[in-house]
């Protein structure tokens, strides 16, 4: 049995100063070897980004994004320079926030809009979805206008059509302004690539185009064609405003400002409202509309933003100089490299092959994600970002090739138009459009020419098989319910006319 004295031994040599010098030579030696295990993980990880950038950039790849930043055109040549768009322009990011330095011209621009009734009761109506046969319901727009106790004399009740555009009058000084704006040649916006969105001038965008396509609908049913052509020609040239800018957000954003564009052009040949030359007008403008040639510009600015990103989180701080404070000296930088590494080959390798602008393609197939596990591997802590990006990058030639066969039925309606005009009647195919009418584009999804046929009613049915690659006959597209972010929806996209 251990005395006090032995216990009293022991501990003097556990505690003594020799065995704490041995403790502290041991510690220390852990430490340096953690620290020099951590410098030399962190340099082999930086060699391999290195090493895969400048492989890329042999091959003509950019990696910085100031070869991404588009130039701008002499102001009296640039849609965005006219009075009502500038305030857009004219800001400052400060901590992330953006700082107008007109604050007055930017609330004029938020007064012009669809308005929301003081009680906050009445709900904005439907604008109509072109993708479901479904025409803009004017009646609906009347009561809400009349209801609305902020639109100045409430209007009073006649045609509904003319109800909306007596609502609108109040707005006519920015919209003659934006259709004379419009026929300048460039639309650009000022691009700043700190690294901080000011998303607030795609919000009004995107309200200024909802409203002016509202009043091309109007206006094609109170006969005033020539007007409601000038309408939709400033709402496909404020689209134009993002397509330059080489950050899919801003894509997004313009995406959605050209599929409400196309509602009117719609509305105006179901109802047959739109002349030959008018019809002829609508073709080119649909021409300059091309989402799907920017696509290779989108995704590699993207990815050089990306890389931005990472470049500042290697130095501590968030997007906007933001810092982490003391945290970022413990930040691993091996990871951020290594996730770089796998950030790109995922652009690389799924990113840019799935579409081919040559071919005025997209490849469903391509975007599986078996093709992505390959790309990247497992997840691991080396690519764990690389797949938390998969969800967003995954819709991303969804979205284009969705928005581009948009633009391609408008294209071919328009000719199917003409030609209804010049004979009284559709063709039984599509063959005789071209080229009297018009050159018709491919299927983005099979390479083949669209799928057309005449029905009983004397309509007819336009459509692309769809991201399934499936040939439905024309059923309407729709997501499967509970379906995951990775399924393909099932059905086509379709363009018709409801029956008569």
């Amino acid at each position: 049995m251990e005395t006090t004295a032995q216990k009293s031994g022991f501990f003097s040599r556990l505690f003594s100063w020799k065995t704490l010098r041995i403790g502290l030579i041991v510690i220390a030696a852990l430490v340096t070897l953690l620290v020099a295990l951590v410098t030399e993980e962190n340099w082999r990880a930086r060699r391999d980004w290195e090493k895969y950038k400048a492989a890329q950039e042999a091959k003509g790849e950019h990696f910085d994004m100031d070869s991404f930043i588009p130039k701008l055109p002499p102001p009296d040549q640039n849609f965005a320079m006219t009075p009502f768009l500038a305030p857009l322009q004219d800001y400052k990011m400060v901590d992330g926030q953006v700082q107008w330095n007109d604050s007055n011209a930017l609330s004029r621009m938020k007064a012009v809009g669809v308005e929301r009734s003081n009680d906050h009761q009445n709900e904005w109506p439907s604008p109509g979805d072109w993708r479901r046969g479904e025409f803009c319901d004017l009646v609906k727009w009347q009561t809400y206008y009349r209801d609305n106790t902020n639109s100045p004399g409430n209007p009073r009740q006649q045609a509904p059509a003319i109800d909306v555009l007596l609502a609108l009058r109040k707005f006519d000084p920015v919209f003659s302004e934006l259709q004379t704006a419009s026929e300048r040649p460039y639309a650009v916006f000022p691009f700043y690539h700190d690294l901080q969105l000011n998303t607030e001038r795609f919000s009004e965008c995107k309200r200024l185009v909802r409203l002016i396509s509202l009043r091309a609908t109007a206006e094609l049913e109170a006969n005033q064609s020539a007007e409601a052509l000038k309408d939709v020609k400033v709402c496909l040239t404020l689209s134009k405003l993002f397509q330059h800018e080489p950050l899919l957000i801003s894509q997004l954003v313009r995406i959605s400002m050209i599929e409400v564009s196309i509602q009117p052009i719609w509305e105006g040949l179901a109802r047959h409202r739109w002349t030959d030359e008018q019809l002829q007008d609508l073709q080119i403008a649909l021409a300059e509309i091309q989402p799907l040639d920017d696509y290779p510009f989108v995704m590699r600015g993207e990815r050089a933003f990306g890389n931005g990103v990472m470049e500042q989180y290697r130095a501590g701080h968030l997007p906007g100089n933001i810092s982490f404070g003391p945290l970022g000296k413990f930040i691993n930088k091996a990871i951020l490299y290594h996730n770089q590494v796998a950030l790109n080959r995922l652009m690389e390798g799924f990113g840019l092959p799935a579409v081919d602008v040559t071919e005025h393609r997209v490849f469903p197939e391509r975007c599986d994600v078996n093709v992505i596990s390959s790309i990247i591997s497992k997840r691991n802590p080396y690519n764990f970002l690389a797949w938390m990006s998969v969800a967003a990058y995954v819709k991303v030639p969804t979205r284009f090739a969705r928005v581009q066969t948009s633009v391609d039925l408008a294209t071919v309606a328009t000719a199917l138009e003409r030609y209804r005009l010049a004979h009284g009647d559709y063709p039984e195919s599509l063959s005789p459009l071209s080229p009297a009418f018009g050159k018709l584009p491919n299927d983005v999804i099979s390479g083949q020419p669209l799928k057309y046929r005449r029905t009983q009613e004397g309509q007819f049915i336009l459509y692309s098989i769809g991201w399934d690659g499936t040939d439905d006959g024309g059923k309407v597209a729709a997501k499967p319910s509970g379906a995951a972010d990775l399924e393909k929806e099932k059905g086509d996209w379709v363009w018709q006319y409801p029956s008569k």
